[in-house]
């Protein structure tokens, strides 16, 4: 009788793996490899075809690309994968783990997610961390190496976390590599990605204290990788707009009148860094973030309030970065009086399109966007 050799079946777990987000990838590749299992352990010896290393490291591929809701306890599905490895006698190789801590990070970075949740799959992503460390260690057959993508993964789940602890465990992870790399640890290459979730870490902690100097801070240590010949540190409207960002975290509206200053001047001198920088380019969402700062830092009631967001939104436009989101930040903060002139006054209530007047929808002038 035919049946499907361990090539076969490597396909199909590759297929599913390169999916990408499609709905049932996971759960197709999960399903393929119960079925692959449960015939080679088969009571008949129904088949003596078993899954391998590459066939379990393409359905963890899968998991890490999957969305929670089209497969249930995503994470702990991952985990499950890599204690069965073992069961069969089978070492999980770097690329099992760096897909088993991913699938945890992607489940920490839901949004309907408690705290508690939240807390616990970044945990889960760190301890997956700490074992592969380990295992590199270790001598063995399989050769285990933790990378920045690794790093990073971990990183990005403990930045969803308003614990004190996800804060301070961001910036361990991240002094780290910056530490290995500078003894020579090619692979542990800080990028922007990995200081760019150490700013969003700073932005949900309800502390403030003397978090400006560390945002600000970490754009210089980005820059001085940079400098220092680290092409993946190049400055990146990602990380500005991510220290906007901060300046513009609600915690602010309660905050004192210093700290609002002080994040009202981060504020000021990232916008003027990026109008004098060859090498950034501000884009339709830094300007969206910053009107949404300044409309926390200063007193909306204040003519210095409509100055700064009229200057900000005229220079928004004369770069031709107006977008949907900026004439909604636009619309929300700014005064009546200075939305209508700017805006309503500017914007053509119809337009001919291939002969046909459209009316009824206001066109904003071609050069804004």
């Amino acid at each position: 009788a035919f049946e499907p050799t361990l090539e076969d079946y490597t396909v199909v777990f590759r297929a599913w793996a390169r999916a990408g987000y499609a709905k049932y990838a996971g759960k197709r590749a999960l399903s393929l490899l119960k079925k692959m299992e449960s015939l080679a352990a088969g009571e008949n010896e129904m088949t003596t075809v078993k899954p391998d290393v590459t066939c379990y490291k393409y359905v963890l591929q899968a998991f890490s690309e999957s969305k929670a809701q089209y497969l249930e306890g995503l994470g702990y599905q991952g985990e499950t994968i890599l204690s069965r490895m073992e069961e069969n006698g089978l070492v999980p190789d770097s690329d099992c783990f760096t897909y088993a801590i991913q699938t945890w990070s992607n489940s920490a970075c839901r949004n309907e997610l408690t705290e508690e949740d939240v807390y616990e799959y970044a945990l889960k992503a760190h301890q997956l961390l700490d074992k592969k460390t380990q295992m590199h260690f270790r001598s063995g057959i399989v050769a285990v190496k933790t990378s920045t993508l690794d790093y990073n993964n971990v990183m990005r789940a403990w930045s969803r976390s308003s614990s004190e602890e996800g804060i301070q465990n961001v910036e361990k992870l991240l002094s780290t590599i910056e530490r290995l790399y500078a003894k020579g640890d090619a692979e542990m290459k800080p990028n922007y990605e990995s200081y760019n979730h150490a700013i969003n870490a700073l932005g949900n902690d309800a502390h403030i204290g003397d978090q400006i100097d560390c945002v600000l801070d970490l754009l210089t240590r980005m820059n001085a990788q940079y400098k220092d010949g680290n092409n993946d540190c190049k400055p990146n409207i990602q990380c500005y707009n991510a220290v906007i960002n901060f300046c513009g975290n609600g915690k602010f509206k309660t905050a004192s009148d210093e700290e609002k200053r002080s994040a009202l001047k981060c504020t000021i001198k990232i916008i003027q860094e990026l109008k004098d920088s060859r090498k950034v380019a501000s884009n339709s969402r830094t300007y969206s973030l910053a009107l949404e700062a300044f409309n926390v830092l200063m007193d909306t009631r204040s003519e210095e309030f409509a100055r700064v967001i009229d200057s900000l939104f005229g220079r928004c436009c004369s770069e031709g970065l107006v977008d949907d989101k900026v004439i909604k930040a636009f619309h929300r903060v700014a005064p009546y009086s200075l939305y209508r002139r700017s805006v309503l006054a500017a914007a053509s209530p119809d337009k001919e399109i291939d002969g046909t007047t459209i009316s009824e929808t206001l066109f904003l002038p071609e050069e804004w966007t």
